[in-house]
């Protein structure tokens, strides 16, 4: 038995194994695990693509983490926390389809808000590209590796650490350091710029509303995806600071970039600040979006929040 100074250290005042140490050992079982399936992984021969932004290797090597992160996530429920696997927020339980299609649809709405500002001020150019067979594989293909790309981070920023760190600080702390490193994580990304990361920092807020509002990572997921495929795969623009081949128009800044977005794509414009942040304020205040019942009493037997009782308002 430990001294209960030491205990203290480790364990909360409900017995619970402190948020710190929990994500802690996520991290490295994410870390075993990715290793071990990586080192498979190098068997598989893919194709040889050259330098192309979205390449069925990146495909097998972000899958790969992916899995890793997901049975690491649900090792630490399992054995570590003693709670029930769904509450990582991707199991299929009502409503899930919903929220995924409804964040799609939401991603795909703002970017095309954002274009289309942009397009009517002069800032943006459009053009059509030609429409063939080989493009119609190469959006399917950005498809599922933007879908894979955009279930990673929200597992990473908006899954288990997250919802870890909620209950050892308070929310808004746990939302604006994980936004945070969300902005970093990009700051090496070509053309990354102070608007670009204001605005990937804001995007990170928004999906981490999107999270609080469902307990589930089927709405983020689905608005990452829905923002990242429209604005890289339909409208041509950057994403990010990286372009992809395939691509139904080509979009092309014009004028000053902290209004157009420069090469680094839209998401480094002061439209997308305001449409971003906007879209953030709605979703937190709409009652279209909600804990499913099982996740709300699954979620009723642990802390809240940093000091808070299990049932006790967030």
């Amino acid at each position: 038995m430990l001294p209960p100074m030491i205990r203290r250290v480790f364990v909360n005042r409900f017995g619970h194994l402190r948020a710190l140490w929990r994500i802690a050992i996520f991290l490295l079982l994410t870390f075993a695990l990715a290793t071990a399936i990586g080192w498979l992984i190098r068997f598989i021969p893919f194709p040889d693509e050259g330098d192309a932004l979205l390449t069925w290797k990146e495909l097998g090597d972000r899958g790969g983490l992916t899995l890793a992160m997901i049975l690491a996530a649900l090792i630490a429920l399992q054995w570590i926390d003693r709670r029930p696997l769904m509450l990582l927020g991707l199991g299929l339980l009502d409503g899930w389809k919903r929220d995924f299609g409804l964040g799609l649809i939401i991603g795909v709405v703002m970017i095309s808000i954002t274009l289309a500002l942009l397009w009517a001020g002069g800032f943006m150019l459009l053009s059509l590209n030609d429409l063939t067979l080989n493009l119609l594989a190469g959006l399917s293909k950005a498809l599922l590796l933007f879908f894979v790309a955009a279930l990673l981070e929200e597992l990473m920023l908006r899954g288990y650490p997250l919802q870890a760190f909620i209950e050892g600080s308070r929310v808004w702390i746990a939302v604006i350091l994980l936004s945070s490193i969300f902005a970093v994580l990009h700051l090496d990304n070509p053309d990354s710029t102070i608007p670009s990361s204001l605005n990937i920092f804001l995007a990170g807020v928004l999906l981490s509303v999107c999270y609080l509002k469902t307990r589930s990572l089927w709405l983020p997921t689905g608005l990452h995806l829905g923002w990242n495929w429209m604005q890289a795969s339909f409208w041509g623009m950057g994403v990010s600071g990286y372009h992809v081949q395939w691509s139904v128009f080509a979009a092309e800044p014009q004028g000053a970039d902290w209004i157009s977005g420069g090469k680094f794509g839209a998401e480094a414009s002061i439209v997308a600040t305001v449409v971003v942040a906007l879209t953030a304020y709605l979703i937190w205040k709409t009652n279209k979006f909600g804990v499913t019942e099982k996740l709300e009493t699954a979620w009723s037997a642990y802390p809240k929040g940093h000091g808070l009782p299990p049932d006790s308002a967030a």
